[in-house]
């Protein structure tokens, strides 16, 4: 390794302790109550270092979210891939794909979840600028185009039930977030076991209704084939 690719690693690597230092700051007092000196004490460098990087703590606290969309976005991507190749056999199938892929987002990166739902929570764009505000909106909603996106391709497949994809998208993430919610604030819950069990039972009942729901609108349209035929009249 070259001096310039060392300088070059060296510079991402301290980027990468602030803003993991940053997270846990972000996480523990939240955004307003949080200072760059306490980031730079816990990161162990000087306040100074970390405005080598960030302009102030509205640019860190917005590359934070910037990142962890970004990493949602690759997961979902990948996601979408595994679908058109076939990798999903039914619904309920891509219902538990979805779980899997929830989890591993928040088994990965909990804190960066946690920091972007207080975010979304408590209104906290009140305190970022237009332009970071806008860039995080639009990283969020790039991320909610493409699981619709997901949804609409099972439908065309024929893998998922007759469904508005806005609002399936809608419950899954209300599933996955209200039982991390659940599993953060609820004083007294046995431990994570207790919380990931209940997480991945949430999703099976989700699963197993939607593929009833599938099978239910399959047999109807062979039913209606069927009529159709006997009346002399195209199938749908």
């Amino acid at each position: 390794m070259g001096i310039q690719d060392r300088k070059i690693r060296e510079k991402e690597n301290r980027i990468e302790l602030i803003k993991d230092a940053a997270k846990s700051v972000f996480f523990e007092k939240g955004f307003q109550k949080t200072t760059m000196e306490e980031i730079a004490n816990l990161a162990e460098i000087s306040k100074g270092t970390i405005y080598l990087y960030f302009k102030n703590k509205d640019d860190l606290y917005t590359s934070i979210l910037l990142a962890g969309n970004e990493w949602v976005r690759e997961r979902l991507i990948r996601f979408e891939k595994d679908l058109e190749e076939g990798k999903f056999k039914s619904s309920g199938d891509l219902v538990m794909g979805f779980f899997k892929m929830d989890f591993e987002i928040y088994n990965e990166n909990p804190d960066s979840l946690k920091i972007y739902q207080s975010f979304q929570l408590n209104n906290l764009f009140l305190n970022l600028s237009k332009e970071n505000f806008d860039r995080i909106n639009e990283g969020g909603r790039e991320n909610l185009r493409i699981s619709r996106r997901i949804i609409a391709k099972a439908i065309d497949m024929n893998l998922f039930p007759q469904l508005d994809p806005v609002r399936v998208i809608d419950i899954f993430r209300a599933v996955f977030l209200g039982n991390i919610q659940l599993g953060e604030r609820k004083p007294g819950l046995p431990n994570r076991e207790y919380f990931t069990n209940n997480l991945e039972l949430s999703f099976s009942l989700l699963s197993k209704g939607i593929e009833a729901l599938n099978s239910s609108q399959a047999d109807g349209a062979e039913k209606s084939n069927q009529i159709k035929q006997e009346e002399g009249q195209p199938p749908i």
